[in-house]
């Protein structure tokens, strides 16, 4: 019996230290979660902000020699050819011809006013407007190297020294002769210069007007060309109105007999 009582006891003893050992006492504080590790911190790349995000970036260039660069698309057909300015030494255009369906090329204009066209070599240009030079190449294409030819022309660099202003010069038969500024803006003509210097004297002949020319810019040879303008201001027929280039000299001269 005795055996039995000290055997229960253990027993008893042992499941009691089991039931003490799985048990946790309650604390004031409240748990602690675990300590998570830090993230990294993701920095966003630096970006750089316009003030206008439309600009175009452009640089300038302060020597007063340098071109201004114009570079207008080039039109669908012969009829859109610019045909306002007249092109001047140093001006590069960009050609084209349909019916080749080649890229434009460009040509620039050279001491002596003239272009290096393919197939014809040079032509005359300073002088002349795009439209005016789009005729004259298209004749000589035509003539011996195509049945049509669509010749398309338009500005790539228009050359303008800032300093440097172009002259024509008108004497004789005039109501006020001497040097005149070629505009920029405009197709600057034998009549139109004769209508700045006044208009013609009493007894201008206006059917024998003189326009003198170098045949280029170093050349001491020249050219004249013979300039009807009662045409031009009495019919008001243009057509023959020559486009004056910088350094022309037009001369009125006085009918031999005057009544």
């Amino acid at each position: 019996m005795r055996l039995r009582h000290l055997l229960f006891a253990a027993v008893l003893a042992l499941q009691l230290g089991t039931v003490l050992a799985q048990y946790t006492p309650r604390s004031g504080a409240p748990p602690v979660p675990p300590a998570t590790p830090p993230q990294p911190i993701s920095t966003p790349a630096p970006t750089t902000t316009s003030a206008n995000p439309t600009a175009v970036s452009t640089t300038s260039n302060s020597s007063p020699d340098s071109p201004t660069v114009r570079t207008s698309a080039m039109p669908d057909s012969m009829d859109k050819i610019d045909n306002k300015r007249a092109l001047l030494i140093g001006d590069i255009i960009n050609y084209r011809v349909t019916e080749d369906r080649d890229p434009a090329v460009s040509l620039p204009i050279n001491d002596s006013g003239e272009i290096e066209v393919p197939l014809i070599g040079r032509v005359p240009a300073a002088g002349k407007t795009l439209r005016k030079l789009a005729d004259d190449i298209k004749a000589l294409l035509e003539k011996d190297y195509y049945y049509h030819a669509t010749v398309l022309l338009s500005m790539d660099v228009m050359y303008r020294a800032r300093d440097k202003v172009y002259k024509v010069y008108v004497s004789g038969q005039v109501r006020t002769p001497g040097p005149q500024d070629i505009p920029n803006d405009e197709v600057y003509t034998v009549g139109k210069a004769i209508l700045r210097a006044s208009g013609f004297a009493e007894f201008a002949d206006k059917r024998k007007v003189k326009l003198v020319r170098k045949k280029s810019p170093d050349s001491k040879e020249s050219i004249t060309i013979i300039v009807d303008c009662t045409a031009i201001f009495d019919k008001g027929d243009t057509s023959n109105d020559p486009v004056v280039q910088p350094d022309d000299y037009i001369i009125v001269p006085q009918r031999l007999i005057n009544f």
